[in-house]
Protein backbone atom coordinates (compact mmCIF):
# COMPACT_ATOMS: atom_id res chain seq x y z
CA UNK A 1 0.00 0.00 0.00
CA UNK A 2 1.55 3.44 -0.95
CA UNK A 3 1.16 6.27 1.63
CA UNK A 4 0.31 10.02 -0.69
CA UNK A 5 2.97 12.24 1.02
CA UNK A 6 1.65 15.52 2.30
CA UNK A 7 2.30 18.79 0.48
CA UNK A 8 5.15 20.49 1.24
CA UNK A 9 4.32 23.46 3.43
CA UNK A 10 5.69 26.82 1.83
CA UNK A 11 8.48 29.03 3.24
CA UNK A 12 8.96 32.34 1.92
CA UNK A 13 11.77 32.57 -0.34
CA UNK A 14 10.07 29.45 -2.39
CA UNK A 15 8.91 31.40 -5.20
CA UNK A 16 12.49 33.53 -5.36
CA UNK A 17 14.30 30.36 -5.45
CA UNK A 18 12.31 28.67 -8.34
CA UNK A 19 12.86 31.72 -10.58
CA UNK A 20 16.31 31.54 -9.48
CA UNK A 21 16.86 27.76 -9.90
CA UNK A 22 14.69 28.30 -13.47
CA UNK A 23 16.89 31.68 -14.61
CA UNK A 24 20.43 30.06 -14.02
CA UNK A 25 19.24 26.08 -14.75
CA UNK A 26 22.27 24.99 -17.67
CA UNK A 27 24.57 27.07 -16.79
CA UNK A 28 28.35 27.06 -17.72
CA UNK A 29 30.49 24.90 -15.18
CA UNK A 30 32.60 27.03 -12.48
CA UNK A 31 30.62 30.51 -12.48
CA UNK A 32 28.43 32.05 -10.04
CA UNK A 33 25.47 31.41 -12.69
CA UNK A 34 25.73 27.29 -11.84
CA UNK A 35 26.56 27.94 -7.79
CA UNK A 36 23.65 30.31 -8.02
CA UNK A 37 21.64 27.23 -9.54
CA UNK A 38 23.06 24.97 -7.43
CA UNK A 39 22.59 26.59 -4.16
CA UNK A 40 18.94 27.27 -5.17
CA UNK A 41 18.14 23.78 -5.33
CA UNK A 42 19.65 22.50 -2.34
CA UNK A 43 17.74 25.04 -0.51
CA UNK A 44 14.53 24.86 -2.21
CA UNK A 45 15.21 20.99 -0.31
CA UNK A 46 15.59 21.81 2.83
CA UNK A 47 13.02 24.19 2.40
CA UNK A 48 14.23 26.22 5.42
CA UNK A 49 14.30 30.44 5.54
CA UNK A 50 17.12 30.04 7.84
CA UNK A 51 19.91 29.37 5.44
CA UNK A 52 21.60 31.72 3.46
CA UNK A 53 19.64 32.88 0.35
CA UNK A 54 21.70 33.06 -3.00
CA UNK A 55 22.29 35.84 -4.52
CA UNK A 56 23.49 36.21 -8.30
CA UNK A 57 24.92 39.64 -8.23
CA UNK A 58 25.81 41.62 -12.12
CA UNK A 59 26.87 45.10 -12.62
CA UNK A 60 23.11 45.04 -14.20
CA UNK A 61 21.92 44.49 -10.74
CA UNK A 62 23.59 47.51 -8.58
CA UNK A 63 22.19 49.00 -6.71
CA UNK A 64 21.26 45.84 -5.21
CA UNK A 65 18.50 46.10 -2.67
CA UNK A 66 16.67 48.56 -5.20
CA UNK A 67 17.02 45.89 -7.95
CA UNK A 68 15.85 42.88 -5.99
CA UNK A 69 12.73 44.76 -4.56
CA UNK A 70 12.00 45.54 -8.58
CA UNK A 71 12.46 41.89 -9.40
CA UNK A 72 10.05 40.68 -6.51
CA UNK A 73 7.74 42.73 -7.80
CA UNK A 74 7.65 41.91 -11.36
CA UNK A 75 8.56 38.34 -10.86
CA UNK A 76 5.50 37.72 -8.39
CA UNK A 77 8.49 36.34 -5.87
CA UNK A 78 5.60 37.40 -2.95
CA UNK A 79 8.70 38.53 -0.38
CA UNK A 80 7.02 41.44 1.89
CA UNK A 81 8.64 44.78 1.19
CA UNK A 82 12.67 45.12 2.52
CA UNK A 83 12.99 41.27 3.15
CA UNK A 84 16.35 41.34 0.65
CA UNK A 85 17.47 44.76 2.78
CA UNK A 86 17.20 43.22 6.00
CA UNK A 87 18.69 39.66 4.95
CA UNK A 88 22.14 41.64 3.33
CA UNK A 89 21.97 43.84 6.37
CA UNK A 90 21.97 41.05 8.51
CA UNK A 91 24.21 38.36 6.49
CA UNK A 92 21.15 36.06 5.50
CA UNK A 93 22.62 36.20 1.96
CA UNK A 94 25.08 34.38 0.11
CA UNK A 95 26.70 37.05 -2.78
CA UNK A 96 27.24 34.89 -6.04
CA UNK A 97 29.17 37.86 -7.97
CA UNK A 98 29.23 37.88 -11.59
CA UNK A 99 31.39 41.23 -12.74
CA UNK A 100 30.05 43.50 -10.14
CA UNK A 101 33.13 42.70 -7.18
CA UNK A 102 31.92 45.84 -5.47
CA UNK A 103 28.87 44.92 -4.22
CA UNK A 104 30.88 42.19 -1.88
CA UNK A 105 32.20 45.20 0.44
CA UNK A 106 29.09 47.23 0.35
CA UNK A 107 27.55 44.06 2.47
CA UNK A 108 30.45 42.92 5.04
CA UNK A 109 28.43 40.88 6.76
CA UNK A 110 27.54 38.60 3.88
CA UNK A 111 29.69 35.69 2.38
CA UNK A 112 30.40 36.91 -1.29
CA UNK A 113 31.99 34.19 -4.18
CA UNK A 114 33.59 36.00 -7.27
CA UNK A 115 34.53 33.90 -10.34
CA UNK A 116 37.48 36.43 -10.63
CA UNK A 117 39.08 34.50 -7.46
CA UNK A 118 39.81 31.34 -6.19
CA UNK A 119 38.40 32.43 -2.38
CA UNK A 120 35.40 33.95 -1.44
CA UNK A 121 35.57 37.70 -1.07
CA UNK A 122 36.84 38.91 2.55
CA UNK A 123 38.57 35.27 3.05
CA UNK A 124 42.46 34.82 3.18
CA UNK A 125 43.28 31.55 0.95
CA UNK A 126 44.68 30.08 4.48
CA UNK A 127 40.84 30.25 6.08
CA UNK A 128 39.49 28.35 2.79
CA UNK A 129 38.06 24.66 3.25
CA UNK A 130 39.59 22.21 0.05
CA UNK A 131 37.32 23.14 -2.82
CA UNK A 132 38.41 26.77 -2.90
CA UNK A 133 34.27 28.00 -2.56
CA UNK A 134 33.43 27.57 0.84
Amino acid sequence: MTIPLAPLAPFAAERYLIDLRDRTAGAAPDTPREWAWLWACGALDVRQDCLLIPVLVTAADLPLEAALERQNRERAWGLPDGWFAERLARGGCLLLVEGAEEAAGMYPRCRAISCAQSAPLGVSPDRQSGSGLF
